[in-house]
């Protein structure tokens, strides 16, 4: 069989095209791959932001509770001091 070079380039384009779509779909793979890698460590780090703004949540209404005993507790106190000058 006697190929001219018409048909060698068109057989040499053929192939090219083919690997050109083999390398896309390999990338494609790749790409839904790594989103969902990417998802799931997104849905870990949500998961850990939750639990950390809980704790968050949990100090700050520990902290609040103290500072209003503490406030109370100087309302309680008799004064002490030098008495304050009216302007």
């Amino acid at each position: 069989m006697d190929f001219g070079i018409q048909e060698g380039l068109i057989t040499l384009g053929i192939a090219v095209i083919g690997l050109l779509t083999a390398l896309v779909e390999k990338s494609r793979r790749e790409n839904i791959r790594d989103h969902g890698m990417v998802r799931d460590r997104l849905d870990d780090l949500k998961g850990d932001i939750r639990h950390l703004d809980d704790k968050v949540d949990d100090g700050f209404r520990m902290v609040h509770g103290r500072v209003d005993d503490h406030l109370a507790s100087h309302s309680e106190m008799p004064k002490r001091g030098r008495p304050r000058k009216n302007s």
